[in-house]
């Protein structure tokens, strides 16, 4: 049975790149490749800078907003996996053959590879039958097959990616929550912590590729809210939330602070942003992290957990009003 189910995810994978690589004679013309879409060209001028100047990605841009250059708001992830491996198979030096094929190729590849992930979602969720079916709903979905398909270097495909595997990973993280509350366990053993690790990963490197994820840690933290009042109101114990919702945040947090710090210490006009990547995705990633243990320990069964909670609330709510006068003086100032 296990045989069966892998060849037939094997036959959707292989179903999912051929459609995908199916309009291959409008890429590969004559005159050289062309890409698919205004975005591709801009992430192919930065894929060739980051190839150039390896490790380097470009994120501020002389060509952008003449004549004082512009920033790039797209994270580096995407542009930095392609100029990597075209890197690596051009042994260091830039030959712009190899990365141009290796760019129209990316998202095909990532695209169909999201069948696997997929795959295991629908497993957890329901059965491995749901799950051929959902890969096999992917491998034919025309919305995910025109962001994937050859010549389209666009970070979308690999967002779609990141994010099934990050919540595959956390959705395993709950379910080992759910079934600890029902055991006399302490705490997670390595089998349970690697999951909750993934999801960390993932969640950081979703960040790195669209810089919208980070409402993905707000929506973790409105769970973990939502399921201590449950919890407290039926006695349940509460110390897996605690892990649940920690550690994943803090392996993100541990990846994307000094990636973020890496890519742009050395960059002179860097806006503090949503819109943007920027420092704000780090910055509000900690400051879920901290409201979250804050919330968890005002809902301890200990006295002094509560007051340090309390205490800390206090500490967070008067930094901002500090923060607040501050940045009201500067504007007067200007």
């Amino acid at each position: 049975m296990l045989k069966k189910v892998n060849t037939l995810l094997i036959l959707i994978f292989l179903l999912s790149l051929g459609i995908r690589l199916a309009s291959y004679p409008g890429i590969f013309l004559p005159d050289g490749i062309h890409f698919n879409g205004a975005d591709s060209y801009y992430h192919a001028r930065r894929i060739e800078y980051g190839i150039k100047h390896f490790p380097k990605v470009l994120i501020s841009d002389q060509y952008m907003a003449f004549p004082k250059g512009g920033y790039c708001i797209w994270p580096p992830l995407f542009d930095f996996l392609i100029a990597t491996v075209s890197w690596i198979i051009s042994l260091g030096k830039f030959n712009r053959t190899i990365m141009e094929i290796t760019a129209v190729l990316f998202p095909p590849i990532i695209g169909a590879f999201t069948v696997f992930p997929l795959f295991g979602l629908g497993r957890l969720l329901f059965s491995k039958g749901a799950g051929l079916a959902a890969a096999s709903l992917l491998a034919i979905l025309p919305v995910h097959i025109a962001y994937s398909k050859i010549g389209r270097v666009d970070q979308h495909v690999l967002e779609v990616l990141l994010f099934t595997c990050f919540l595959y990973f956390f959705l395993k993280t709950l379910s080992w929550a759910s079934e600890i509350k029902a055991s006399s366990e302490i705490g997670p053993d390595r089998k349970a912590f690697l999951p909750m690790i993934y999801s960390g990963i993932m969640l950081a490197s979703l960040i790195l590729t669209w810089q919208g994820a980070i409402v993905f840690p707000l929506l973790m933290a409105i769970y973990f809210l939502m399921q201590l009042f449950i919890d407290k109101l039926k006695n349940r114990s509460q110390k897996p939330l605690f892990y649940v919702i920690a550690v994943p945040l803090t392996t993100c947090l541990m990846i994307l602070f000094p990636i973020t710090w890496l890519a742009l210490h050395l960059e002179p006009q860097v806006p503090f942003s949503y819109v943007a990547f920027s420092y704000f995705q780090p910055v509000f990633v900690l400051a879920v992290l901290i409201v979250s243990i804050l919330i968890g320990m005002l809902f301890s069964e200990r006295l002094w957990l509560k007051l340090l909670g309390g205490l800390g609330f206090i500490v967070l709510l008067w930094g901002l009003y500090k923060l607040e006068i501050g940045r009201a003086s500067c504007r007067e100032r200007v």
